[in-house]
């Protein structure tokens, strides 16, 4: 698969997790508005901990490239070890530049600090949908929840996290779970 056709992919393809829960494919958040939700918070979470924020918000905007080949399958699926050799296996056979395809692959082995705040924007971007489909009647605590809770645990981890949390905050963006 070449760059035009993943793009349409992600473009196309609606989250899996939210229509298993009644989300309307119409209505649903495609991996695109993910990824690129998922950037905008990585970015804000590298530089309130000090790190790069360019290269964490590329790694979260490219975090899911895999999906254009696979799909977006469900952690409910509960095959995480398959799915994630099968995202690598798709990404090492998309026809991407060496860039895309490394700093999926970072984001995939989640041992840079970049990568993990790139997992923090994926996680929280998760947690902001999810409260505007609970906003619309939709039932999707357990998604907001654990998302939030990782959320919060890869947060832990990391240098500065009270400075992220503040950060968060200021940007209208709470983790109560």
């Amino acid at each position: 698969m070449r760059l035009p056709d993943v793009i349409v992919a992600l473009n196309s393809l609606s989250r899996t997790g939210w229509m298993l829960r009644g989300v309307p494919s119409s209505l649903a958040e495609s991996v695109s508005q993910h990824s690129f939700a998922s950037a905008l918070i990585a970015a804000e979470v590298a530089s309130s901990a000090g790190l790069d924020p360019f290269k964490a918000a590329f790694i979260a905007l490219v975090h899911d490239i895999g999906e254009s080949v696979i799909g977006d399958i469900s952690r409910s699926a509960d095959i995480k070890e398959e799915k994630e050799a099968a995202e690598r296996r798709a990404i090492e056979g998309l026809e991407i530049s060496r860039l895309i395809k490394a700093s999926a692959m970072e984001y995939s082995e989640g041992k840079t600090p970049e990568a993990q705040a790139a997992k923090v924007g994926d996680l929280v971007s998760t947690v902001l949908q999810g409260r505007y489909y609970e906003a619309l009647g939709f039932k999707v605590s357990d998604i907001v929840t654990s998302s939030c809770k990782e959320a919060k645990d890869v947060i832990a981890k990391l240098s500065n996290s009270s400075k992220i949390l503040e950060a968060l905050s200021r940007n209208g963006i709470e983790l109560n779970c």
